[in-house]
């Protein structure tokens, strides 16, 4: 069975991921995966993201 798609990455914005957007984006490319799903946490849990991670998050492509 090949996995097509990852529905739950962290970058670092998450305070307990390890990885940049970049490098992620690097990895499911290697992986062949054909999208990923950035799922980071908000503000409301202890060492999530702040808002405006989210608000800069529109200047992001969608395909990289």
């Amino acid at each position: 069975m090949r996995l097509l798609v990852d529905t739950h990455t962290h970058t670092v914005s998450s305070g307990h991921a390890y990885n940049t957007l970049d490098e992620l984006v690097r990895q499911a490319s290697k992986k062949r995966l054909e999208a990923i799903a950035i799922t980071d946490h908000t503000s409301a849990m202890p060492g999530g993201a702040h808002a405006f991670h989210f608000a800069n998050l529109r200047i992001i492509p969608n395909e990289m």
